[in-house]
């Protein structure tokens, strides 16, 4: 008799753990709490309804909870639905006994959905005028989201939330009337926290991609560190008419094809101001076309034809608040004879420091009132270093040609806006001209 007692008291246990375990894997399916979640969803904002169908009860003993599955609901608002795959959530059964606010968390995954019907959710929770420019130049676009959110005894969600997720396929219409196309990225939102990775958006006909864009909260201003590349592309004439007033036409510039790659940080503030911009560009210049006007070059480089072509240029410019420099290295050709320009501008206070060092060996050089002649094939090597001053005068601190034993050199040269020699420090020549006289 003990013993079939045993056996039934272990039966009854054995078959207790099974039902713990399948009611903490699998849950029970019920519509007992419908009603009940339907309310505690109202508490968090009155606005917002939520429609069910599948709800399953899950046991959590370890901390005294109800845990509860929810299968392809809906959030109702404003005449749009948001289409959820499923939500968990811990409901504590004290406070369902107490007749407080029961859930403790919220773990919701939720099906693709349109950006915008997203945005007014979220701006009927917290509004903002920054939510409110976002929903204006957001024209469509897709999400898909993981949110785990807690909350306090009141109800209120805590800081110590959790969103991320996938944008893909939006277009923005900028309030300058410009527009972005093509935007896929993840992001990770936490409080005073955003980060953007893997994004792709094309911008004017341009393909770019960013790694990682980082957004921090300081409260006073917004702190953003990125970075942002290019794939090689052709820079068309529209878009410098567009954004700086110009056309490759007023700058005698053709056929602009380059790559980039760019980090930048900056700040803004609330009232979209920015400030202490850092911006460090890597520019691959493929190809560019210049035609300068009222620029005589024939007399001194005789296989000038009116143009002069850049390419496969290394360039890179570093941006902060005091200055910009620019540093550029590659080839430059005229009429398919091509030599070596490196090249360094500094640009502060309104001041432009230049330093250039250039390769001549393939082109010829003549300077006729001289009487000398650079002739083809022959290394040479002109280097300058000049300071533009912000009244437009002009100082060459070094000017200096070199070619075999030849040698000219000039130093502290000043010139006025209109080209208009000041003074001159020290000039020296030291070459053989075409007569076979040496000159000194």
């Amino acid at each position: 008799m003990i013993k079939k007692i045993i056996q039934f008291l272990l039966l009854s246990l054995v078959l207790v753990i099974i039902g713990l375990v399948y009611l903490s894997i699998y849950g029970l399916k019920t519509n007992k709490f419908n009603q009940l979640i339907k309310e505690e969803v109202s508490k968090i904002n009155n606005q917002i309804q939520i429609e069910l169908e599948d709800v399953r009860i899950l046991l959590n003993l370890k901390n005294y909870t109800i845990g509860l599955k929810i299968n392809n609901s809906k959030l109702l608002t404003q005449n749009k639905k948001i289409n959820l795959e499923d939500i968990t959530t811990n409901f504590s059964i004290g406070s369902f006994i107490k007749k407080e606010f029961a859930i403790k968390n919220l773990l919701i995954s939720t099906k693709k959905n349109s950006l915008k019907d997203i945005i007014s959710l979220v701006r009927i929770y917290q509004n903002s005028p920054q939510l409110f420019i976002i929903d204006k130049i957001v024209k469509n676009g897709n999400i898909v989201a993981s949110i785990n959110l807690t909350f306090d005894e009141k109800g209120k969600i805590t800081k110590k939330y959790n969103i991320k997720g996938k944008i893909f396929d939006a277009n923005l219409r900028l309030l300058n009337k410009r527009e972005i196309n093509k935007i896929n990225f993840n992001f990770e939102i936490n409080d005073k926290a955003y980060l953007l990775e893997d994004a792709k958006i094309e911008f004017e006909g341009i393909k770019l991609t960013s790694k990682d864009i980082k957004i921090n909260n300081k409260d006073k201003y917004f702190l953003v560190k990125g970075d942002i590349s290019s794939v090689e592309s052709d820079i068309k004439n529209e878009i410098l008419s567009k954004y700086f007033k110009l056309s490759l036409n007023d700058l005698n510039i053709s056929d602009i094809k380059i790559s980039t790659n760019n980090n930048f940080s900056f700040q803004i503030d609330k009232k979209l101001k920015f400030s202490k911009i850092e911006i460090n560009s890597k520019i691959n210049l493929v190809k560019l076309i210049y035609k300068p006007k009222n620029l005589d070059l024939k007399k001194y480089l005789p296989k000038y034809n009116g143009t002069i072509e850049l390419n496969d240029n290394s360039i890179e410019i570093i941006y902060d608040n005091k200055k910009t420099i620019f540093k550029s290295s590659g080839k430059f050709i005229l009429n398919d004879t091509n030599d070596k320009l490196n090249l360094q501008v500094t640009y502060k206070d309104g001041n432009y420091n230049i330093k250039s060092k250039v390769k001549l060996i393939n082109n010829p050089i003549l300077i006729k009132f001289l009487n000398y002649k650079k002739k083809e094939n022959k290394d040479s090597t002109l280097n300058i270093e000049a300071l533009i001053k912000k009244n437009k005068n002009i100082l060459v601190q070094n000017f200096t040609f070199v070619e075999s034993n030849n040698k000219f050199l000039i130093d502290d040269l000043s010139l006025n806006k209109n080209l208009k020699i000041n003074y001159i420090n020290k000039l020296e020549v030291d070459y053989l001209n075409d007569n076979k006289i040496q000159n000194k």
